[in-house]
C-alpha cells in the first residue's frame, strides 16, 4: 500500500472525527516540526488483524484541553481536569485509528489495544519515527495535532 494512500486516509479520518465529535474544523495541514517549548500530550495504541502496527497522537497539552472542552461541551476551562483531558484524547486516538483502518480496509477486522499515555519530552517539534508509514499534522487554529500510523505485516 502506498504511503500517499495511507496518509490521505489518515488525514480524512482525523478531519472527520475532529469536525463531528470535537466541533473543530482544522485550518489545513501543518508542519509537524513546529518550534516551541510546550508540554505535550501523547497517546499510543497498537492494532492487529489484516495488518499489525501502531498509532500515535501528539499535541500540545493546551490544545488537548481545548479539544476536551469541545468534546464534553463546557465553556469553562476550569471544568476540564487533567485526567478528563487524558481520557478524551485517548478516545480521540482510538476514533481516528479505527476510522483510518476502516477507510483502508473496511471489510477487514482489527483489534485495537486500549490507548495509553506516552512519555514525551516537553518540547516540540512533534516528529514522526523514521519507520512511520504515514504522518499527518493538522493546524487546529489553537495548536497543532500530529497523527502517525505505522503498518507492518499481519501477525
Amino acid at each position: 500500500m502506498q504511503t500517499e494512500t495511507i496518509s490521505d486516509a489518515l488525514g480524512d479520518a482525523a478531519q472527520s472525527v475532529l469536525e463531528t465529535m470535537f466541533f473543530v474544523v482544522p485550518e489545513g495541514t501543518a508542519d509537524p516540526a513546529c518550534p516551541g517549548d510546550v508540554p505535550l500530550l501523547g497517546v499510543g495504541l497498537t492494532f492487529s488483524g489484516e495488518w499489525c502496527g501502531t498509532f500515535e497522537l501528539q499535541t500540545p497539552l493546551s490544545s488537548a484541553r481545548t479539544l476536551t472542552e469541545g468534546f464534553i461541551g463546557t465553556l469553562d476551562p476550569a471544568e476540564v481536569e487533567d485526567e478528563k483531558t487524558a481520557e478524551v484524547i485517548c478516545e480521540l486516538a482510538n476514533m481516528v485509528c479505527g476510522s483510518t483502518l476502516t477507510r483502508l480496509a473496511g471489510d477487514k477486522v482489527f483489534d485495537l489495544s486500549s490507548p495509553h499515555l506516552m512519555n514525551l519530552p516537553h518540547r516540540l517539534p512533534v516528529a514522526a519515527p523514521k519507520d512511520a508509514t504515514a504522518t499527518r499534522a493538522l493546524d487546529l487554529g489553537f495548536g497543532v495535532i500530529a497523527f502517525t500510523l505505522t503498518i507492518g505485516a499481519a501477525e
